[in-house]
């Protein structure tokens, strides 16, 4: 397909600007989008949490102090929430005691390791759902970038129309001073231009309004004037339907985090199995109290099993089973979802392409049309009425062009993004 030939109009305020290439603009986008940023605090909080299911593996050692006064003698805990937590029984009396406790864990029937592999699972689903935001805001702006590419190509049609309406006004001026032609056409063309004009600042406008909508998409300051580098060029996806179909089912990052909270499900169900069995930890303190008979250090080993809770613990090990069913399902509507973006994205793309085809003939039709009026109407053999209408087909062929290479654009971006892969030039996410 050939490239719109239509050059651009740029706004006066950005003649020095930089023109923004589409890299640029979808880099940005996956740097600045908000939604990026509270993905990337999601995968940072994941990741904390992974680091905190790992400490409860490794031995922990407290420190804690009780000063008592009582006369009939009390048992004491340390403050909540310190692990491991001491509990102290001080004699009738004033009795000052200072205890170091360390606690190991020996056996949980599989239960710590659990948590700690279903902790790093939802890591890897927050880096999942971190590309799917990426992917999600540079979609964004690419397409925000296309819409501004395709507002400068109708701007530049519009123009284009008001300078070939211009030419007629002075054509039919020249012919009503020669005595060659009626007022009305002159009036008939005049009134013409009026509308092409009318139509030109439409179309600047919504290129104005369609860069505004990139430089919100990338988080651009929209005080500062933006130009877009490019066209409208088509291009073609490298791989079949079946290849683009096989990528989302892997590499969607929606996919992706939706397996990996399957395994989140199932060591979930592991762990609350394995909280079903004893649990051995070993354990050592020492004391140093104003009682001589309460100083000294104790070695242990503890073993507890809950006998009876009411159901409690089974009843959780069923609801982590039922929550892996729901996980599992839920995979399975990623991946769907996924084939059913990149089919209908391909469905777009195919009749984007078909229209583009029609477009560009038409466009040529409608030039040698133009041309061959224009000859008429100057020699005398035709009249105005007929070039304005030539003229108007032309300007309707090319705005059909330009849409099509706009959707056909778009069809791409997106049938890139429902697979989860990157183009060819890597441009895209």
């Amino acid at each position: 397909m050939k490239r719109l030939s239509l050059l651009p109009l740029l706004w006066p305020v950005c003649a020095a600007c930089q023109p923004v290439d589409l890299g640029t603009a979808i880099r940005r986008a996956r740097e600045e989008s908000p939604t990026v940023r509270a993905a990337r605090a999601n995968v940072e909080a994941a990741r904390q949490a992974t680091r905190g299911a790992r400490a409860r593996q490794s031995p922990q050692l407290s420190a804690s102090g009780f000063l008592a006064s009582t006369k009939p003698g009390a048992i004491l805990r340390s403050a909540p929430g310190t692990m491991p937590d001491a509990t102290m029984t001080v004699p009738p009396g004033d009795t000052a005691v200072a205890n170091l406790m360390l606690m190991v864990p020996l056996f949980t029937g599989g239960s710590l390791q659990a948590r700690v592999a279903s902790a790093g699972a939802e890591e890897r689903a927050a880096l999942a759902e971190l590309a799917e935001a990426q992917a999600e805001a540079g979609l964004m702006a690419e397409e925000a970038y296309l819409m501004a590419l395709f507002a400068r190509s109708m701007e530049s049609a519009a123009e284009a129309r008001v300078r070939a309406v211009e030419e007629m006004v002075r054509v039919a001026q020249a012919r009503f001073d020669a005595g060659k032609d009626i007022l009305a056409s002159v009036q008939r063309v005049g009134a013409e231009l009026a509308m092409a004009k009318r139509e030109l600042a439409v179309a600047q406008s919504e290129r104005q309004k369609a860069l505004l909508e990139l430089q919100s998409a990338m988080g651009a300051d929209m005080a500062t004037p933006m130009e877009v580098a490019g066209d409208l060029a088509p291009v073609l996806p490298e791989g079949s339907l079946d290849e683009f179909v096989a990528r989302s089912r892997t590499n969607r990052g929606s996919v992706v985090a939706a397996l990996a909270r399957v395994a989140v499900a199932a060591f979930d169900l592991r762990a609350a199995t394995g909280a079903l069995g004893p649990q051995v930890y070993g354990q050592a303190m020492t004391d140093a109290s104003s009682d001589r008979m309460m100083r000294g250090s104790t070695v242990g080993v503890v073993m507890s099993l809950s006998l009876w809770d009411g159901g409690e613990r089974r009843a959780e090990a069923a609801r982590m089973q039922a929550m892996r069913v729901r996980a599992e399902e839920a995979l399975r509507e990623a991946r769907i979802a996924a084939e059913k973006q990149v089919r209908t994205a391909w469905i777009d793309l195919e009749v984007a392409a078909a229209n583009a085809a029609s477009a560009e003939a038409s466009v040529s039709s409608a030039l040698e049309a133009l041309e061959v009026v224009r000859l008429r109407v100057e020699a005398g053999k035709g009249v105005l009425l007929e070039q304005l209408d030539a003229l108007t087909v032309l300007v309707r062929a090319r705005a059909d062009l330009a849409r099509a290479a706009y959707d056909q654009r778009r069809a791409l971006a997106r049938l890139y993004r429902a697979s989860g892969t990157q183009a060819p030039n890597g441009s895209r996410p």
